[in-house]
């Protein structure tokens, strides 16, 4: 029964970190991207930039393109596209874009190019926080930094869950004065 109800918290926490925070996390770009979306168009409305202007309309639609294909935004996809897809092959859609960006002025550049940045960084935090990334890289990284730093990751264990650890020695403790039964019973 123990294996079962674990079996079962496990499936249901997979649910959870693949499947519902994964949706939690697409809106969350989304909305990032949508309110940097209006930040440019309220700059535009104040006259930091014609709504007019190609370079406007080409980040402008850059920003919807990004809104609409946000959930198509993965970590496999983008390390396989920076690493295995020739550089020439997404080159004709860059070129057109960075020539209408092209046109614009110091001004509009410096201004248009905060905003890309800043899309770019949402994009890039939406990458590094994804389940995959956390699991398969993150966490044994930071295993391995802390472990060359000298941090004894398990006394820091059992300094935080000392509670915990002592009803551990309390079951054994009983269990090794018995003559029989398994410390699931006993423990907790």
């Amino acid at each position: 029964m123990t294996y079962l109800s674990s079996l079962i918290s496990l499936a249901l926490l997979a649910g959870l970190v693949f499947f519902l925070y994964e949706r939690f996390r697409v809106d969350l770009l989304r909305q990032d991207l949508i309110v940097l979306r209006d930040e440019l168009f309220d700059a535009a409305t104040r006259g930091e930039i014609s709504f007019k202007s190609e370079p406007y309309r080409a980040t402008r639609d850059m920003f919807n393109g990004m809104i609409r294909c946000a959930h198509d935004i993965s970590v496999t996809d983008f390390l396989l596209t920076s690493l295995v897809v020739p550089h020439d092959v997404g080159l004709k859609a860059r070129d057109d874009f960075e020539w209408r960006l092209a046109s614009a002025s110091v001004e509009e550049k410096k201004l248009l190019d905060a905003y890309l940045n800043a899309a770019n960084r949402r994009v890039g935090k939406y990458l590094l926080y994804s389940p995959l990334f956390v699991a398969t890289v993150f966490v044994p990284v930071t295993l391995i930094v802390l472990t060359l730093l000298g941090i004894d990751l398990a006394r820091v264990l059992v300094r935080v869950m000392s509670g915990s650890f002592r009803a551990l020695d309390a079951a054994a403790f009983s269990e090794g004065r018995s003559t029989g039964g398994s410390l699931a019973h006993r423990f907790g």
